[in-house]
């Protein structure tokens, strides 16, 4: 089986949709599967840590500066029409058609998809959006709030759908860590925080300034990645204080199984608390985590203080004032109930099942 994956990661786009696509990219090499990779080759990508796991990756010429990158619309994102970038990325699969072509891509719809359908067997989405029309043979979106009835007029009707957070792409690390996962006692002496690999608009330095208000704790986690524009300010921060600084780490689910409580995002990494039983304090980054965020806090599993707008070093101070050892049992074993690691199982089966009708 050949699988190949059209997805991006920068400062601007993030880079929540590339992992997902390694953690399932990994999950089939393990099943003999064939994968390549064909990301643009913007500014900050991952490019490299593909190169490092040893999985082949076409770069895409970006052919936009940076500035011309820097708006708030997906199809920005992309730097050229999505015409052309269905043309690039045909060229980039050299006459080949490979079984299966995912893609995990915000400025990408129906437009692009109609180009590239008969240069592959089958087309996937990964989605979290439900909100552009589409042509794909399979879409995946592992948020909570997923339903069938949001794609009924998007798709064709002979698109298969995998709904919902079976379907949540983990890598093989937390199906590890959940191993060795104990019952929280409710304490809150160890605290995690971490936002996004990518840009988190200031966030981190924000919750740090509110936790050097008055807290003790025995153990403070903070981990950025490579893309973080503070960083530097960050580790002093946590020189100071006497914090661990972490940077561009593979080791994120060994963290969330030792913390008593995450500061970060309502994004992709909600799972990986989740699936751990770990409670968190999470600031809505993007409009797309409104959603989640919303379904996470009415299921108890999580404490949403807002939107990054609105946040101010006090926002964090006053919402961890609020926590207490009752409330953190309770979003434990809320929170270790939603979900199980094996979503990317579940997909892997379900493609090798799909290529045999």
């Amino acid at each position: 089986m050949r699988v190949i994956f059209r997805v991006d990661a920068s400062e601007k786009i993030g880079n929540g949709h590339f992992y997902r696509c390694l953690s399932l990219a990994e999950g089939l090499i393990e099943r003999g599967a064939e994968t390549q990779f064909i990301c643009k080759d913007l500014d900050r990508n991952l490019n490299d840590l593909l190169k490092d796991k040893s999985i082949p990756v076409l770069s895409l010429i970006n052919t936009k500066k940076k500035s011309e990158l820097n708006n708030e619309s997906y199809a920005d994102w992309l730097g050229i029409s999505q015409k052309e970038d269905a043309e690039e990325t045909i060229c980039a699969l050299q006459g080949s058609k490979p079984d299966y072509l995912i893609v995990d891509h915000y400025a990408l719809d129906a437009k692009w998809e109609g180009q590239i359908k008969k240069h592959v067997k089958r087309l996937i989405l990964i989605d979290d959006l439900a909100e552009k029309q589409h042509l794909c043979d399979i879409v995946i979106n592992q948020g909570y709030f997923s339903a069938k009835e949001d794609y009924l007029k998007l798709i064709p009707e002979n698109c298969q759908l995998l709904l919902g957070p079976d379907y949540v792409l983990l890598s093989a690390a937390y199906k590890q860590a959940l191993k060795k996962m104990v019952v929280r006692q409710g304490k809150l002496e160890h605290l995690l925080i971490f936002f996004t690999a990518g840009d988190d608009n200031g966030e981190t330095l924000k919750a740090l300034k509110g936790l050097s208000q008055g807290f003790k704790f025995s153990h403070v986690d903070v981990v950025v990645g490579k893309n973080n524009y503070d960083s530097d300010d960050i580790k002093n921060i946590c020189i100071h204080q006497g914090w661990q600084f972490h940077c561009q780490i593979d080791y994120m689910a060994e963290l969330i199984l030792e913390a008593d409580l995450v500061i970060g995002s309502a994004g992709a990494n909600s799972w990986e608390r989740c699936v751990l039983g770990a409670p968190a304090l999470v600031t809505i980054m993007a409009d797309n985590q409104q959603a989640n965020a919303t379904a996470l806090e009415k299921m108890n599993a999580i404490v949403c203080i807002g939107d990054y707008k609105s946040t101010s070093p006090e926002t964090y101070r006053n919402a961890l004032l609020k926590i207490n050892n009752n409330k953190l049992q309770a979003m434990s074993s809320s929170a270790g109930k939603l979900i199980d690691t094996n979503g990317v199982d579940r997909i892997c089966d379900y493609l090798l099942s799909d290529m045999k009708h």
